[in-house]
């Protein structure tokens, strides 16, 4: 069993794996080797934000005013001397000379947020089942895998979640490359990311994924408020921390172009209905629209939508309540700006280009307590998680996309669930278009319907999980991937359980 390095970053520092603290001997160095990024900004005020939510503004002047608030409000509130601190864990395969970044990262963050937390933040750097060995030997509450990211996860490369109380910022910061250490910069912002996680939910437990009864997006938020906001402030304290410049991406679909603007410009809608881009399409549109309300706003008004939530409001009375804007006219002012920054990027018209993308007039309440009672949309409260997109346990394939998808089963389902383009079949003797795949809500469910030792989303699969009684079919799968919940690419198979 591996040795747990446990911290209290705010007062201590690790040496080599020693449970015992040392006094902390020098602060975060600055831009580590490969601790760079693709922007180039700084915490500058803009007059284009002198008039109230003006869309007539560059994402550059809006990104510079953001972060000029931001720094301006984290200055007027930061304590070091925070009476809560991060509690640390290092293990493999985070290497011991990127420790003092994970430190001063997490330091960094309840420093900055210290107001707004009721409690230590346990923080665990390296592998995920290293991530679970802490978790249960420091008794802190976990989801029935034993981890906290509400599925079993078994690819951890890409991978982060915060939820439990606890945020576990993925297995490393980076590699050694030459005889020298290197950061990967992604990696920096998702520790960040993760941690910001934990910060607004001790501000609004009612909501936190895993500890709550929260189960509709009335008492946490959409999710590109919780995912931008993760987004943002993982970019923007990284850069407040001096370690590496604000940054910012475009999501492509799996196919490599680029998506509709229409689509990421529609906010409500991607709260119910996303999948072109494997769900990092919240995350992308939810932190241009964190920058343009912490521009005009500022910090604060931004914190109190959480805490207007712990306190009963649903998400639309907490926002205009804090931020002073109707819910639906800071979407329409959000459309209105980002079609027009996307059009200037020339996003579709470059060699790539944006499929056309046909918006489903079938809209969910999500704002109900109702809208998210199913087993499929509990799995997107289960944790935060950044994994190349959301959770994968969402089973919604929409109208939209199985219209104009010939190979629906790669096209309209989640990235990381990685089904092949090419289906893989043995002889089971079942239609496998979209339309004749029962969509059961269980195993037990579908057996009624179909009588199987279960399926498989491809022959290696198959082989891998030990199930060769089990059907292949990448259609099936596809389909009915929502019933598996250990990722093994085998579902309903006695051979290889959940």
């Amino acid at each position: 069993m591996k040795k747990l390095c446990a911290l209290l970053v705010a007062a201590f520092l690790v040496v080599g794996c020693s449970t015992q603290p040392s006094e902390i001997n020098s602060p975060v160095e600055s831009s580590p080797a490969g601790a760079t990024s693709n922007g180039n900004f700084e915490p500058l005020l803009s007059a284009s934000f002198d008039a109230a939510w003006s869309t007539d503004v560059s994402r550059k002047e809006m990104i510079e005013t953001a972060l000029f608030k931001l720094f301006r409000d984290i200055d007027s509130i930061r304590n070091d001397n925070c009476e809560f601190r991060p509690i640390v864990f290092a293990g493999e395969p985070l290497l011991e000379e990127h420790h003092y970044l994970l430190e001063g990262i997490a330091d960094g963050m309840v420093a900055s947020f210290c107001d707004y937390l009721t409690e230590d933040i346990p923080v665990i750097g390296g592998s995920y089942d290293f991530a679970k060995e802490v978790i249960a030997e420091q008794g802190y509450d976990s989801d029935e895998f034993g981890g906290n990211c509400g599925f079993d996860l078994q690819q951890d490369y890409a991978s982060a979640c915060a939820a439990y109380k606890v945020a576990w910022t993925g297995i490393s910061l980076g590699s050694v490359r030459d005889g020298v250490p290197f950061v990967e910069e992604r990696r920096l912002t998702i520790a960040a990311h993760e941690l910001f996680h934990i910060v607004h939910d001790q501000i609004n437990p009612n909501g936190a994924p895993g500890l709550s009864s929260c189960r509709s997006y009335s008492c946490q938020g959409p999710v590109w408020f919780f995912e931008g906001a993760g987004e943002f402030f993982g970019r923007a304290m990284t850069q407040y921390l001096g370690l590496q410049n604000y940054a910012t991406f475009v999501p492509t679909d799996r196919s490599g172009y680029f998506i509709d603007g229409e689509y990421l410009s529609d906010l409500d809608f991607l709260t119910k209905s996303r999948n072109l881009a494997g769900g990092v399409e919240n995350y992308y549109s939810g932190q241009i629209a964190m920058e343009f309300l912490i521009a005009n706003i500022g910090l604060f008004p931004v914190m109190r939508v959480w805490e207007n939530m712990n306190s009963g409001m649903i998400f639309p009375d907490a926002f205009q309540d804090s931020i002073g804007l109707e819910l639906e006219e800071f979407y329409k002012k959000f459309k209105t700006l980002h079609l027009r920054l996307y059009e200037e990027g020339g996003h579709c018209d470059s060699t790539l280009g944006c499929p056309a993308w046909n918006k489903s007039e079938q809209q969910t309440d999500w704002y109900s307590d109702t809208s998210m009672n199913s087993e499929s949309s509990q799995g997107n409260l289960e944790g935060h998680s950044h994994s190349e997109g959301l959770n994968p346990s969402s089973h919604g394939i929409s109208e939209e996309c199985l219209s104009v998808n010939e190979q629906w089963w790669a096209n309209c389902t989640e990235l990381e669930l990685a089904i092949p383009k090419s289906p893989e079949n043995s002889n089971h003797g079942q239609p496998t278009d979209f339309e004749s795949i029962p969509l059961a809500d269980s195993c037990k469910e579908l057996g009624e319907v179909r009588d199987s030792e279960g399926w498989a989303k491809s022959f290696e699969a198959r082989e891998i999980a030990g199930a060769d009684q089990a059907f292949v079919s990448t259609q099936y799968y596809a389909a009915l991937r929502h019933l598996d919940q250990n990722l093994d690419g085998v579902i309903c198979s006695a051979q290889a359980p959940e």
